[in-house]
């Protein structure tokens, strides 16, 4: 888009050249033209990224339930909550005890990227 291709260009750019599936592509294409190419999918994108190098390093998504932060301030809430200023986030989602959902968290922390987690869909 940002070097002047049509919509439908980068929609068989995607699908043909990145074999993404054709329902992917066409909604990729979507919510980039849609939005201009600067939409907020690219901050969600770059924090998923962030998350997924997160988990790969071993870290724990626990910390991240008590608020909107980025990984890079676990430590600080794990300060605040031995120093009792900050309590154990008061909910935890459901799927954080269903075995099929930890299993998949577990394959996450494989050194998963954006990438596999397209391909892993697309299976």
């Amino acid at each position: 888009m940002l070097d002047g291709a049509s919509f439908l260009e980068t929609f068989r750019e995607l699908h043909r050249s990145h074999h993404f599936a054709l329902r992917v592509a066409f909604n990729v294409t979507m919510r980039i033209y849609r939005g201009g190419g600067f939409t907020k999918d690219a901050v969600y994108l770059r924090g998923l990224c962030r998350i997924l190098e997160y988990l790969a390093g071993g870290g724990d998504l626990e910390p991240l339930f008590v608020g909107k932060i980025a990984p890079r301030h676990v430590a600080i809430i794990r300060e605040l909550q031995w120093r009792k200023v900050l309590s154990d986030p008061p909910l935890t989602p459901r799927y954080m005890t269903r075995p099929d959902a930890l299993a998949r968290l577990e394959g996450l922390r494989q050194s998963t990227t954006v990438l596999d987690l397209l391909k892993r869909k697309q299976q």
